[in-house]
């Protein structure tokens, strides 16, 4: 190939062409003696078959009536075919019957072993082997000897006329190729010539004479405007020389010209940024609206629906309600991202109790899939650090969130650990490490990309968006921190992050725990609240959420309603959607903040924006407060708590009946208070952490035959209430169902002691 790279391209074209030719003339030539020699086999074949079929039938007569001299007269006319040596026929025992041998090859040939009926090639002979046939029934066989020195005399013949024929091809085609080559070898040398020319001289007025439109023609063109061009700056140059100060001039205005032209492309990039936030807050507005309804009123079910199949069909509504409010969170927050506008709001965070309740978001799906979650907090972690507890929660949720979905056995583990610590500041690292499917080594790079998923991975099977390890990666980076990943195919992944310089403060006292429902701990005074929204469901889901305290709704379904009703009925509270037909909910709270009879009316927005700005110019235009769609029944109470007063509510303890707390015989309490204090309990630490689903359900079990056998209703009841969790998959009413058992316990100490008590005071007074 080196000396091929150095010779001419006269001489390239033509072993271009010669072997280009030659290849096809050879690979035809052989294509076309394989099939004549196939072919002329074939006939052989055929025919010799068909002639042993034909001195068989003849022979049939002279088998039956051992006639072995007509059936060698038989064979005798093979004498006709000069390439047939020797023909015999076999009795049906296999013994040689007749026979003949060519006169030429009487002292040369024996007669063959008898073979299966068939053709058999042999060295320079074909063996036909024929089976007489006398209705159906095999009486001998007939077999043919042919010399194929003949047919080979032919093929080696039309290997010589092949060769000839291929010979002159290669001779015309070199010489077609001689002077075919021409045509693209002589253009090119002259555009060599003139190259070198306008090399040695600098002689750019100079062109190549142009001959054809083809690819070498477009090759003079481009060489020749190549020229064109070199001329013309040597005459501008010249031009500029002469002209220096009044380019200079042009040039100045031609920039303030782009100048201008670049204000009104930032102009442009504003007004689309502007057109973008707009177009977010108003999808978000028409999905968080029906969305309002779906979550609200599948929230207002789960208390009043006791059936298993039913509860199991109103979480899966409010699953898929969730989920498809998590993918706009996530498209909108990577657009806050994006667009800079994401704030991170740093405050003093627990990491322990933060991982803690990571653990306890998906030990339960986890122990559904019978696989082990594990968090490893090293014990040189501060107590209290400075984070965005919310960020960090969405980071982890993803993480840990993907490592569940995609493991099917082994473990997920977190680990929590301190790296370096300088001037009183810590690198915290996080790992999220599973046993799942893994990454493939070439989608590492992509994966942190929007929209992104591995290929092949199955939608309906994992389902996902491709949005959260994006959001994850953009949120680390925010914090200063970076996020690595170590995966193989069908071996699990490992995520990491570190994050820099994170504060250390001393850590504060615990806050004290929320309820569970808000609704349950406040009694409101009585008001009139105005609900202002253009959706029927959405009116009805907050009249529902009140239903059951003293507040009167009245409601009005755009703005100009809104101001009519505010001036008649001088409402408390009003909360009004934003967006309306007729009139929209920001002017018409400025109408009524500029009525004296409505403007101390507090206004509190219904809002599907997310965007922090818009929240701002609320609050700026009049507005009391704000509650985010789709809203909660805990989010509404806690709203109207700051603006409608409120007391209280006194929770009575409802008294366990004696006959559940006492056992069949009493003398037995000690030994059931061992059993629920050491062997049961040491299984309720352990399903308590581990949260299989298996385990939970043979404790459950365990405590119910306790009762059973003791006749201890509350164990009994308790036990089956758990078992019936188990069954049903609902981790909420597990979780709950596992925490009262320390309670139980408690209890049933509680009352032995006090009747034990009793019974001493009576023996002394006695």
């Amino acid at each position: 190939m080196g000396a091929l790279r150095d010779t001419s391209i006269r001489w390239k074209l033509k072993l271009i062409i010669m072997l280009t030719s030659g290849i096809a003339l050879l690979f035809a030539s052989v294509a076309l003696m394989f099939k004549d020699i196939t072919k002329t086999r074939q006939n052989l074949r055929s025919d010799l078959a068909s002639l042993a079929q034909v001195i068989g039938a003849n022979s049939i007569g002279a088998i039956v009536f051992d006639d072995p001299v007509t059936a060698e007269t038989n064979l005798a006319a093979l004498s006709a075919k000069p390439y047939v040596v020797l023909a015999c026929i076999y009795d049906r025992d296999g013994q040689q019957f007749a026979a003949f041998v060519h006169q030429k090859e009487k002292n040369r040939l024996s007669v063959p072993t008898l073979r299966e009926p068939g053709q058999y090639f042999d060295g320079d002979y074909l063996f036909v082997f024929s089976p007489i046939l006398q209705e159906e029934k095999v009486i001998g066989t007939i077999c043919i000897q042919y010399d194929l020195s003949g047919t080979k005399r032919e093929i080696y013949a039309s290997v010589a006329v092949f060769g000839i024929i291929v010979s002159a091809a290669f001779l015309i085609a070199w010489l077609l190729s001689a002077s075919l080559q021409k045509v693209i070898s002589q253009p090119i040398l002259n555009l060599t010539q003139v190259v070198g020319s306008v090399s040695e001289q600098k002689d750019f007025s100079v062109r190549v004479q142009k001959h054809s439109q083809d690819e070498i023609g477009v090759l003079i063109d481009a060489f020749n405007g190549m020229l064109a061009a070199l001329q013309s700056r040597d005459q501008k140059l010249q031009e500029y020389r002469e002209h220096l100060e009044e380019q200079v001039t042009a040039r100045t205005m031609a920039l303030s010209d782009t100048n201008k032209m670049l204000q009104a492309a930032k102009e442009a990039a504003e007004s689309a940024s502007r057109a973008k936030s707009e177009f977010l807050a108003n999808i978000s507005h028409e999905i968080r609206t029906p969305m309002n309804a779906v979550i609200g009123f599948s929230e207002l079910l789960k208390p009043l629906i006791t059936d298993p199949k039913q509860k199991n069909y109103l979480a899966s509504i409010s699953t898929g309600g969730k989920n498809l409010l998590s993918l706009i969170n996530g498209i909108l927050d990577l657009s806050k991202i994006e667009a800079g506008k994401m704030e991170l709001e740093y405050e003093p965070v627990r990491p322990r109790a933060l991982f803690d309740e990571v653990h306890r978001m998906f030990a339960a799906q986890a122990a559904v899939k019978n696989i082990a979650m594990v968090v490893d907090f090293s014990g040189d972690v501060p107590d209290c650090l400075i984070l965005d507890e919310v960020r960090l929660k969405q980071i982890l949720f993803n993480l840990v969130g993907n490592a569940v979905k995609f493991t099917e056995k082994g473990f997920v583990r977190i680990e929590v650990q301190q790296r370096d610590s300088v001037g009183g500041d810590i690198d915290l690292s996080i790992t999220v490490e599973d046993t799942g499917i893994g990454i493939p080594a070439q989608h590492h790079a992509d994966i942190f990309e929007a929209f992104k998923q591995k290929d092949g991975q199955s939608t309906k099977r994992f389902g996902g968006t491709g949005l959260g390890l994006s959001i994850t990666k953009r949120l680390v980076e925010m914090m200063g921190g970076t996020i690595t990943l170590q995966s193989e195919e069908n071996k699990g992944s490992r995520f990491q992050i570190v994050i820099p310089n994170v504060s250390v403060v001393p850590a504060a006292a615990e806050p004290e725990a929320s309820p569970s429902r808000v609704s349950d701990d406040i009694v409101f005074d009585p008001a009139c609240i105005l609900v202002v929204d253009d959706q029927t469901l959405n009116r009805l889901l907050i009249k529902e959420y009140l239903a059951q305290t003293p507040l009167t709704i009245i409601e009005a379904e755009n703005g100009e309603d809104a101001v009519r009703l505010a001036k008649q009925h001088q409402p408390d509270l009003i909360l009004m959607d934003i967006r309306m037909p007729v009139l929209d909910g920001i002017e018409a709270t400025k109408q009524i903040g500029l009525n004296e009879a409505t403007r101390d009316i507090a206004v509190v927005a219904l809002t599907a924006s997310v965007m922090a700005e818009e929240r701002d110019s609320l609050l700026a235009m009049g507005f009391a407060g704000f509650l985010d769609k789709p809203v909660t029944e805990d989010a509404l109470y806690r709203e109207l708590k700051r603006f409608i007063g409120h007391a209280a509510r006194r929770h009575e303890p409802q008294e366990v009946p004696i006959s559940d707390l006492t056992p069949a015989r009493f003398d037995l309490f000690p030994q059931i208070l061992k059993i629920l204090e050491n062997e049961c309990m040491q299984r309720w630490t352990a399903v308590r952490q581990n949260l299989f689903f298996d385990e939970i359900d043979d404790f459950a079990r365990r405590v119910s035959a306790l009762g059973d056998a003791n006749s201890l209703a509350i164990l009994s009841r308790y036990g089956t209430d758990l078992s019936a969790h188990v069954k049903a998959f609902d981790v909420e009413q597990v979780n709950s169902a596992l925490s009262l058992y320390p309670q139980i316990v408690a209890k049933l100490k509680s009352f032995y002691l006090k009747k034990e008590k009793e019974s001493i005071d009576g023996t002394e007074s006695t």
